[in-house]
């Protein structure tokens, strides 16, 4: 059975019931446009790393034609995938995907690498289930002022935010294992939005990471993500040819 601490502020579903059913910045929403970006057949093959309690893969089956399938660590999230109508999903980890080389034709990871414990073996294991020219969409947090990102980092709380990046480190991690990056797009305004959200539902940030851990004093967690300025991006990249 696989087990990871990291996948349990999640299985919280609770805390992010004023959010809609994606529990990411920018929804379905962000979702679509990314595919709209993408040149997909419409019985594409597409893998929802991080599939979670099955949200995308729902609402992509009942408006496409794309043959979904879904991976991610937690049971109970998978679980509700099931519940859902989803029936090719597997327990797995971004690290060791159960697929064969050249399988897939695209890969969604959203708001999911950043919680990876190996996201350099993630990246190449997306590389090697996507056929050639295989897309790759991601959307996650990443991190506006590097010089604030120790503190962050080292927050008892398991979430996205911890393993957030500079633009600067995250492009050239891709790049370095085999993709080529078309697309890099600022959506910190579906963060703002997002956090709205959370403030609607919780009273107040702080309320909310209160609720989110037992463990974590919430002023210092506010003040730790305030210095490093987290921001929402949204990136794609295909597999094959060479950057510049």
């Amino acid at each position: 059975m696989i087990t990871d601490l990291r996948i349990h502020l999640y299985e919280q579903s609770a805390l992010f019931d004023g959010v809609g059913e994606a529990i990411r910045p920018g929804g379905m929403a962000l979702t679509e446009h990314a595919l709209s970006l993408c040149n997909l057949g419409a019985d594409a093959r597409l893998l929802d790393v991080g599939c979670g309690p099955g949200a995308a893969m729902a609402y992509l089956s009942d408006h496409y034609e794309y043959r979904m399938f879904g991976c991610d660590l937690s049971a109970q999230l998978l679980q509700t995938a099931h519940l859902r109508g989803a029936r090719s999903v597997v327990q797995a980890m971004g690290e060791q995907l159960p697929f064969a080389d050249g399988q897939l034709d695209a890969i969604l990871t959203e708001c999911t690498l950043s919680v990876m414990q190996n996201a350099d073996t993630a990246i190449k294991e997306f590389s090697r289930i996507l056929r050639p020219s295989g897309y790759l969409i991601l959307n996650d947090f990443y991190v506006r002022n590097p010089a604030g990102m120790v503190e962050m980092r080292c927050l008892p709380v398991d979430s996205c935010l911890g393993g957030a990046l500079p633009q600067a480190d995250i492009i050239p991690r891709i790049e370095r294992h085999g993709f080529r990056v078309m697309i890099w797009e600022d959506h910190t305004d579906a963060l703002r939005i997002f956090t709205a959200q959370l403030i609607w539902e919780h009273g107040s940030l702080q309320q909310f990471w209160c609720r989110a851990s037992s463990h974590a004093d919430p002023i210092q967690v506010q003040k730790a993500i305030s210095q490093a300025k987290p921001g929402y991006f949204l990136l794609i990249a295909q597999k094959g040819g060479h950057n510049g």
